[in-house]
This record gives structure tokens, C-alpha cells and sequence, in this order.
């Protein structure tokens, strides 16, 4: 669920009209449930149970228990063929697990995210996340060292001519031009878009999801950036109205804040909702040592007399 506080960030020129262009599918949960808020492809809950979210908001994102899952179907908006598509996804793994948290399998083929070891998905359990598509058993797959329990944005983008890109944390993380051999593209037809397990097999994942985009379109790194700072959610006004600004973001040392009005207190939350710090500093401008914070993702709140807005920090 995106944070009903407005959530400010730096102004890209890129508006939110561009960021909805081929989005087919979104599921936020916001509504307790797992409907598709632009479209028609409603998701099935099967014993996933409603959790808080990243920001600690209750009832805004689903728990699997290694039991569960939710049912997307077969539709055609899913069945993307040679075509480009992408998924933006957020997700909280709870324990070391051989597990499919989200993708649309026909054995080894399709598009899929999970979790195994470093060699790839269908191997044994372990701390690796597992992100690719598998066309006639041709893959492009990679796997990334993911050992915390820790809420991360994962992007997929496929652009099936030339290469598909991995973002985790704003971050790309690979790319793989393997070619694809054009035989059966990626309808992967029969098999249901699930999240929580693969498709067909019973790989159950353990942990938290939220915040699920379909696109019928390769997305570009502005794209993920704005996702990962939630911009869908804020019109150019808004994200004008007071210029907050956050940087370096990510930071391995000296962080500053500054923006247009007074602010009055700076929190410093996990992603969790637990406070670590809190700073009043009575002034437009603040600056600090994240030398206190571990290599993780941050939320950093920000309020003043008649605002409150939250920003996301990555720390190296």
C-alpha cells in the first residue's frame, strides 16, 4: 500500500500519465483484497492473510504462510508472446526458502521471481533471489545474494529483441542479452500468473507482498526510479509544493534534507516502522551521519506545521 501521507521527491519532468502508459494490471491491496485497480484481472486469495506493509499500515499487504497463495488466472493480458512486458513488485522474505514468489511457469519456462541458490531456481534452498524468463529453455536468469528479511522493490523488464534488465532497490543489478530462440514466445498458455508459488508446483513462499505493477511495455530507469519512490501516487504539484530534497540517495556517509518551509522534526524509521533516530532541527535545511544505520533500505519522515511527508533511504 503507498503511504497516505504525500510522499516527496526530487521532480523528474516525467509525469504521472507517463508512468500509468501500458500499465495493465495493479494490484496495491489497498482494499483489503487482491482486485485489479485498472483493469479486470482480479486475483484469487488462497489463504494469504492481510498483513501491515512496509510502512506499518495495517491490513495493506498479504502474508504467505508456505501455504498460500493468490490466483491472477490465465488471461489474455498476461500472455505477452514476443512482445515487451515488465511487473514491478515489492516483497519481505521471512526465512531461507527453495520457493516461487511470483510469475507464470510451464515447468521451467515463462517469467518468474524466487528464491533457491545461486545457480538458480529450480535448486536448493537459500539466500539467493531468482529473477529471469525462460523461453524453450533458453533463459535469462540471474541470481542475487538477498540474505536480510527486509522489505526490497524488484523490478523485471523484458525487452524480448534485446536484453532483459534486473532492478532491486532502485538499483540495476544485471543484464542479460542472451537471445531468445523466437519459438514460443511467452504466453506461457494453461498456466495461471500467481503469487506466492509457482504455477504449477507446490514451491510455496514464505514472507510479505505488495504493491504489484503489469506493464505491456519495457520500462526505462526513470521508470523504476519513480516507482520505487512511489511518484505514481503524486501529481508535478504536489511534488513542487514544498521542493524537499534528500541526497545522496543511496549514501554510505553524510545525508542532507533540505526544502522550502521550516521543518520541525526528522524521523528515521526501518522499513518496518520502528524509529531509530529523531532529529529538531527548527530549520529549512538539516544534514546527518547515517554512520548509525546498517547497509539497508530507511524511511525517513519529515514534518513541519501544517506538512508531513516521508522519503526512502537506501544506505550502502
Amino acid at each position: 500500500m503507498k503511504l497516505l501521507t504525500a510522499l516527496f521527491i526530487l521532480s523528474s519532468g516525467y509525469g504521472l500519465s507517463q508512468i500509468n502508459l501500458g500499465l495493465i494490471s495493479e494490484y496495491t491491496f489497498n482494499s483489503a483484497n487482491a482486485n485489479d485497480e485498472v483493469g479486470t484481472n482480479d486475483g484469487v486469495v488462497n489463504g494469504a492473510i492481510l498483513t501491515n506493509d512496509r510502512f506499518g499500515n495495517p491490513n495493506a499487504a498479504y502474508l504467505f504462510d508456505g501455504n498460500d497463495y493468490i490466483d491472477f488466472g490465465d488471461p489474455s493480458d498476461f500472455q505477452f508472446g514476443y512482445s515487451n512486458f515488465s511487473f514491478s513488485i515489492w516483497f519481505r522474505k521471512d526465512t531461507i526458502q527453495f520457493s516461487s514468489l511470483f510469475g507464470k511457469i510451464d515447468g521451467f519456462d515463462g517469467y518468474f521471481c524466487g528464491f533457491g541458490d545461486s545457480l538458480g531456481i529450480n535448486l536448493v534452498a537459500g539466500h539467493f533471489l531468482n529473477v529471469g524468463g525462460s523461453e524453450d529453455g533458453t533463459a535469462r536468469i540471474y541470481a542475487k545474494y538477498l540474505p536480510d528479511n527486509s522489505w526490497h522493490h524488484l523490478v523485471f523488464v523484458q525487452d524480448y529483441a534485446t536484453a532483459n534488465y534486473y532492478y532491486l532497490d532502485n538499483q540495476l543489478i544485471t543484464t542479460d542479452n542472451t537471445p531468445f530462440p523466437n519459438s514460443t514466445g511467452f504466453d506461457v498458455a494453461g498456466n495461471n500468473l500467481v503469487l506466492g508459488k509457482h504455477s504449477g508446483l507446490p514451491l510455496y513462499f514464505k514472507g510479505a507482498a505488495d504493491d504489484i505493477r503489469i506493464y505491456d511495455r519495457a520500462l526505462t530507469a526513470t521508470d523504476v526510479d519513480l516507482l520505487f519512490n512511489d511518484q505514481p501516487a503524486l501529481s508535478l504539484a504536489e511534488q513542487e509544493l514544498h521542493d524537499l530534497r534528500l541526497f545522496p540517495n543511496p549514501s554510505s556517509g553524510i545525508v542532507t534534507i533540505e526544502m522550502n518551509e521550516t521543518m520541525q522534526k526528522i524521523r528515521v524509521l526501518t522499513s518496518e516502522g520502528k524509529e531509530i533516530a529523531c532529529f529538531k532541527p527548527n530549520s529549512d535545511s538539516y544534514t546527518f551521519n547515517n554512520e548509525f544505520l546498517s547497509p539497508g533500505m530507511y524511511l525517513v519522515e519529515i514534518s513541519g506545521v501544517q506538512f508531513k511527508s516521508t522519503k526512502r533511504l537506501l544506505v550502502n
